[in-house]
Formats: structure tokens, sequence, C-alpha cells
């Protein structure tokens, strides 16, 4: 099973990349006439809003078993996505890029990127149900 769950980390690191792109050149399109707001602080706030809905909806069925996840290529990608917007606000964070009001924007995002990566990996060393002591 675990070369399904790299299997679809690695679509879905792909995925995102190829979003990134097209997200950085519709910004840099848009930055030429600017407002009041930059198009990359709009794109990189609706990401953080639409990954971390869609993972918390993606959680909540995962609880009560309506989705399985050790296949579902959604549940990975939208913790993959979670985790990437986390980190990236971290390290903006130390590079001096954004302010701490958008780390704590950015920061419930790896919450819940960290949580769909241990319900991945380390749920059945957590929970292992171990056969009866038949001493």
């Amino acid at each position: 099973m675990r070369s399904v769950k790299l299997r679809n980390i690695s679509y879905s690191l792909i995925a995102l990349a190829a979003l990134t792109g097209i997200i950085f050149f519709i910004s840099a399109r848009a930055d030429l006439n600017a407002g009041d707001i930059s198009a990359l602080y709009f794109w990189t706030k609706l990401s953080s809003l639409i990954a971390s809905f869609g993972a918390l909806i993606l959680i909540v069925l995962r609880i009560f078993k309506r989705i399985d996840r050790d296949r579902n290529f959604i549940y990975v990608f939208f913790g993959t996505a979670n985790i990437l917007l986390g980190l990236c606000g971290v390290s903006f964070y130390f590079l001096r890029k954004i302010n701490i009001i958008g780390l704590h924007d950015l920061l419930p995002n790896l919450l819940i990127g960290i949580v769909i990566f241990a319900d991945l990996f380390l749920f059945d060393a957590l929970f292992r149900r171990s056969p009866p002591d038949c001493r």
C-alpha cells in the first residue's frame, strides 16, 4: 500500500507544481495594473481556503469511513496541498516576505496537512490491533 500512497503524493506534487506555475503566470500578468491588493495574495488566500475546507470535508468523510485513505487520490492531494501551503507560509515568514498575519493565515493549512499525513502513514502503527495473548 505504501507504493500507492507515494505514487499519489508524487502525482499530487506534479499537479500542484503545474497549478502553481499557472497561478504565477496569471499573477504576473495581473500585477501590471495592480490595484490595492496583489493578485498573488488573492490566489494564495483562495487556495488556502479551498485546500483547508476541502481537506476538512475529506477528514470528516474519512472519520465516518466513507473514503479509503490508502487509495484515495483526492485525500492525498488535499493533504499535500495543505502541507505545501503551510511550509510556504513558514518559509516566507522567515525570509521576511510575509508578516505574522500571513503566517497565521497559513499555519492552519500546515496543521491540517500534518493530520492527513499522520493518518496516511502513522495510523496503522499507532492503532495496530495486536492478536489476543494466548497463554
